[in-house]
This record gives C-alpha cells, structure tokens and sequence, in this order.
C-alpha cells in the first residue's frame, strides 16, 4: 500500500476526507441537538447527492483533477455467467477494492436505516 503513495490523487482524496468530515460532523450535531436529529440518517444521502452534483457541474473536477464518477449504467440485466470468473491473486487483487467499498456502504446504509427506525419507536443504536 505504502509503495503506491506516488499514485495518490490529492483532489479526490481531498473530496473524500471533506464528505467524512461532513459525516461526523452531521452525526455530532444530531446528538447534540435534537433539531437537527434528520441529519443521522439522512447525512449519507445527502453527503452522496453533493458530491455527485458537485462532479457532474464541474468539469474541471474530472478533467483536470481526475475525479471519476459512475457514468451511465447501461439498462438491464446483465446475463449471468460463471465463466469469467477466477480465483487468482491478480483477479482478487484487482476487484478487492471495489468489493470493500461496496461491503462498506452497504453497511452504513443498514446502520443508517436502523437508526431511522429506531429514532421512530424512541431506542438508539450505538
């Protein structure tokens, strides 16, 4: 990990640790006050719909700074198919990353959804 540092790109990286920033911010102030209590399950929504309106209406943001976004998805359902499918460390390796991320959000959003529900019958989840 450490030998790849030269690869770091300081703008989405920079986009990353202001959205966790609005993240625990957004989660402090719903504790702290219960006017803004919307804001634990709604904060990764609305931390999602920023950014992605924030790189679709600045271009200068994909072309000069490199920050990707997921362009069109195409429609349907894609067949399902057993033969691609590998169990080398390259393949690993290559998918392993974007299998943690998906891992990671959909686990902030169960917590998120848990939180809501709970918020709804008086209980907390910590």
């Amino acid at each position: 990990m450490v030998e790849n540092i030269h690869l770091l790109k300081p703008a989405p990286m920079g986009l990353g640790l202001t959205w966790l920033g609005f993240l625990l911010a957004s989660k402090k102030l719903a504790h702290t006050d219960k006017r803004f209590r919307m804001l634990l399950p709604l904060g990764p929504l609305l931390g999602c719909v920023v950014g992605i309106l924030l790189v679709w209406q600045c271009p200068s943001l994909r072309e000069r700074y490199s920050v990707e976004y997921v362009g069109d998805i195409p429609e349907g359902i894609f067949p399902v198919s057993l033969k691609d499918l590998r169990f080398d460390l390259a393949f690993i390796k290559k998918h392993m990353m974007t299998a943690i991320s998906a891992a990671l959000i959909s686990f902030m959003e169960s917590i998120a959804i848990s939180q809501a529900i709970a918020a709804q019958h008086g209980y907390s989840v910590k």
